[in-house]
C-alpha cells in the first residue's frame, strides 16, 4: 500500500524554495508514494515543472487572498483576511520599531498566525506526513491532517531578522 503524502508551497515562482521542491518530486518514488501537492496560488513559471505524477490540489480562493493585494481581497469579499493582514503589518512595523531594523520576515508569522482561523480546511484526508515547503507553516499544522509533520526550512535564520517570540509559537 503507498503511503500518503502532503505538500504546501505558496506559488511555484522561479525561486530557490521552489527549485527545491522541484528536486525533491522529481526524486520520489511514485510506486511507493502518492504526493498531493497544494499551492496557494497556481501561479509562477515553475507550475509547468511539476511531475505528472504529483497530484495537484485545487486552488482554494481564500487561501490565494494570503499573496494577493489587500485592496483586491477587500472587494472579492475575504475582507477578514484583509483585516487580519493589516493588523500583522500592523505588528511587523511594530516590531520593527522596537527591533530597530529596516527590514525583517516576522511580517510572514504574524500574517500567518492572524489568517489561519479564517481559512477552511484544505480536504479530510489523513496523511502519512506533510510537509510546509516554505514558511510560515501554520497552513500544515492547523489545516492538514496527519501521521507526522515536517517544516523545511529554506531560510538561513542567521541571515534574517524574525519575531522569535511569535516564531516559538508555531512550533
Amino acid at each position: 500500500m503507498k503511503k500518503h503524502l502532503f505538500i504546501s508551497i505558496q506559488y511555484m515562482e522561479i525561486g530557490g524554495v521552489e527549485r527545491s521542491l522541484l528536486g525533491l518530486l522529481d526524486s520520489i518514488d511514485y510506486s511507493r508514494y502518492e504526493v498531493d501537492l497544494f499551492i496557494y496560488r497556481h501561479s509562477g513559471e515553475l507550475m509547468q515543472f511539476i511531475p505528472s505524477k504529483v497530484n495537484l490540489l485545487p486552488e482554494i480562493p481564500a487561501y490565494t487572498a494570503l499573496t494577493r493585494p489587500i485592496i483586491q481581497i477587500i472587494g472579492e469579499g475575504y475582507r477578514m483576511i484583509a483585516l487580519q493582514r493589516l493588523i500583522a503589518k500592523f505588528q511587523a512595523w511594530r516590531f520593527n520599531r522596537k527591533d530597530n531594523k529596516d527590514e525583517n520576515f516576522s511580517i510572514y508569522q504574524y500574517v500567518a498566525s492572524a489568517t489561519t482561523p479564517y481559512l477552511p480546511s484544505i480536504n479530510d484526508t489523513n496523511y502519512d506526513l506533510a510537509i510546509s515547503f516554505i514558511a510560515p507553516h501554520n497552513i500544515v499544522k492547523d489545516k492538514i491532517k496527519a501521521k507526522r509533520k515536517v517544516a523545511w526550512i529554506h531560510t538561513d535564520y542567521s541571515n534574517v531578522t524574525i519575531d522569535v517570540k511569535e516564531e516559538l509559537q508555531i512550533w
